[in-house]
């Protein structure tokens, strides 16, 4: 099931920065994720996402 058919968007979290790498890999290995990013890279897209958002609306 990939939730881009509805417009959202999938982050995981990159492996080296995760103290549970297995969780982030199988969303990987799904091939449904958008990003893979660092714990600070994940709130920066975030961000960048609600600010697209904003001026969209």
């Amino acid at each position: 099931m990939r939730h881009q058919g509805g417009g959202g968007i999938t982050i995981a979290q990159k492996l080296d920065t995760a103290s549970q790498p297995d969780m982030p890999e199988s969303a990987i290995d799904t091939g449904c994720i958008d990003f893979v990013l660092s714990p600070e890279g994940i709130g920066r897209e975030i961000v960048r996402i609600a600010q697209g958002e904003a001026k969209a609306a």
